[in-house]
């Protein structure tokens, strides 16, 4: 049975050659439909207000207008638009200015194809998506300046202490008054943070930075 596209996506990407391996790739995945590329930031915008779109995949490093500024644009024309930035090496600084700038999400170019249609995928749905690799940019840069605690949330690190201390779910819930599905959105997100795979590596992180 086929698949009907559900996610439009534009591909903003100056490089010709990795734009069309891109959308070969993506055609391997049906629910996606490419509905437009662009070669650079302004042909972006311009492929924005001509198209019904989804979503955007903007490369951050592009000629006549870079992808940082693009999206900043790209928002006063659309402000409900969903736009995932992407580049080669990744820099903490361009990673949180694209965030603070309205990015849903950022990948690598060096992500396996199967995690960027995943963090695209998640992005689709409304929630901040970083890549496995942008994950652990932000982890990395965390650690260099001394505490990986400090790429949680308020809201998050609430719940880790909670977590790490061994109280149970129903308590958290009651106390923090949220629902079950958000605390294990919130645990699933902590754990990717930290790269934590269970609630004893939470624990651990925990004792090690003394926040319990």
């Amino acid at each position: 049975m086929a698949v009907n596209p559900s996610i439009r996506l534009i591909i903003a990407e100056d490089h010709p050659v990795f734009l069309d391996g891109l959308i070969a790739n993506f055609k391997q995945y049906p629910e996606f439909q490419i509905v437009g590329r662009a070669v650079n930031g302004e042909d972006f915008l311009a492929q924005i207000q001509q198209r019904e779109f989804d979503l955007a995949l903007v490369d951050i490093f592009m000629p006549t207008l870079d992808g940082l500024e693009a999206l900043q644009r790209a928002l006063v024309l659309s402000p409900a638009a969903k736009i995932v930035v992407m580049s080669g090496n990744i820099e903490p600084e361009f990673l949180n200015m694209a965030i603070a700038r309205g990015a849903v999400g950022y990948v690598s170019k060096n992500d396996d194809f199967l995690n960027i249609v995943q963090t695209l995928k998640t992005a689709h749905q409304g929630r901040k998506a970083l890549s496995p690799k942008s994950q652990q940019i932000v982890f990395d840069a965390a650690m260099a300046g001394g505490n990986p605690l400090d790429v949680l949330t308020k809201r998050e690190m609430e719940i880790f202490r909670l977590v790490a201390s061994g109280v149970n779910s129903e308590k958290i819930c009651g106390d923090l008054g949220i629902a079950l599905r958000t605390l294990v959105f919130h645990k699933q997100n902590i754990k990717d943070k930290l790269h934590a795979g269970s609630v004893a590596e939470l624990a651990g992180i925990a004792h090690k930075y003394r926040v319990i």
